[in-house]
């Protein structure tokens, strides 16, 4: 059973009332079209599972109907090359369609600005901060922006790849393009810029981090905070600043957020410029509102999505950076 948002989330209220006059009507509207996706998708993934059979039975087609085999096996692979690239197209397109209803709507009950695709993200700042690891490719999602507490923010998803080339003992090269990062990007904006930079990272040992590509500048600051030591190394170029900022507080907001992420070594932040920004790794796939084989009219869509995007809100809470601004 649903529970009502306006009482689960303090970031929500009213969306009930907002869901019923907005969402489900707009939703409603897209279900004839999600039915006939999804068994669109459903009729072109059994089509393909027949390309592999005239692929490996060639032959025997070819002495049952006296036609060359090969044509069987370049129909087989047509088949299923043109069913797959069919079922993926026709998903996207009914799942875009939902996710601009669904996502748009509830970011806009929010105050929030919300664009999928085809937007700029400043995600070369979260590079030279190291605080993901170097790439050549990029694919960025889901970019989010708004404001919390008085605290200005952007955000996105992102996935990056690296091709790697590998040399055996024969000579002979192996080349590979390899995910090196997945999760969420967030910048949070100060009234005033930082003097320095103060990097915070999982604590992977220099050996790790080093592996990883995510060598750091600036000096290692040692912090009395036993806890927050075992799971984070910090790298300023700024002692003072650094040690004004991390406050034995906010490194204890800071292991309170780790976990609420579910991967303790996988939150990476950085003071830069003006901003915090934080990088953010999980296997996660945030901001879909789930897939196109069941309605779009239940409930418990909308209330995932509110979850997922409380915790934009929750940073700013959690880490008091509401108060850590007026005080920039």
């Amino acid at each position: 059973m649903s529970v009502s948002q306006d009482e689960a989330n303090p970031y929500a209220q009213g969306f009930d009332r907002y869901y019923a006059h907005e969402v489900a009507p707009a939703l409603e509207k897209l279900e004839d079209r999600r039915r006939a996706g999804a068994h669109g998708v459903i009729a072109l993934c059994i089509l393909a599972a027949l390309g592999p059979l005239a692929v490996f039975g060639g032959e025997a087609l070819s002495s049952l109907t006296g036609l060359r085999a090969d044509i069987f096996q370049f129909g087989g692979f047509a088949v299923l090359f043109g069913a797959v690239v069919g079922a993926v197209y026709v998903y996207k397109r009914v799942h875009g369609a939902f996710k601009d209803v669904l996502v748009g709507k509830t970011c806009d009950f929010l105050g929030l600005d919300f664009q999928a695709k085809d937007f700029s993200f400043p995600l070369d700042r979260f590079r030279a901060a190291r605080i993901v690891p170097d790439h050549d490719k990029r694919t960025l999602e889901d970019r989010i922006s708004g404001e919390h507490a008085g605290v200005p923010f952007e955000l996105c998803e992102a996935r990056l790849k690296k091709t790697r080339t590998e040399r055996d003992n024969d000579g002979n090269t192996q080349t590979e393009t390899v995910d090196v990062f997945q999760g969420l990007l967030l910048i949070y904006r100060f009234p005033k810029r930082f003097n320095g930079r103060t990097v915070v990272v999982p604590d992977l040992t220099w050996l790790g981090n080093k592996l990883g590509g995510m060598g750091h500048e600036g000096d290692r600051v040692t912090l009395e905070d036993v806890r927050f030591e075992r799971q984070f190394e910090v790298y300023s170029d700024d002692q003072v600043e650094a040690r004004y900022l991390l406050t034995p507080r906010f490194m204890e907001r800071l292991t309170e957020l780790a976990g609420q992420f579910g991967n303790p070594r996988g939150l990476s932040l950085a003071f830069d410029g003006q901003d915090l920004l934080i990088a953010v790794r999980s296997k996660e796939d945030r901001f879909e509102g789930g897939h196109i084989f069941k309605s779009f009219l239940e409930r418990e869509r909308a209330e995932e999505l509110l979850d997922e995007l409380a915790l934009v809100f929750e940073i700013v809470d959690i880490l008091n950076l509401a108060d850590r601004s007026g005080a920039a």
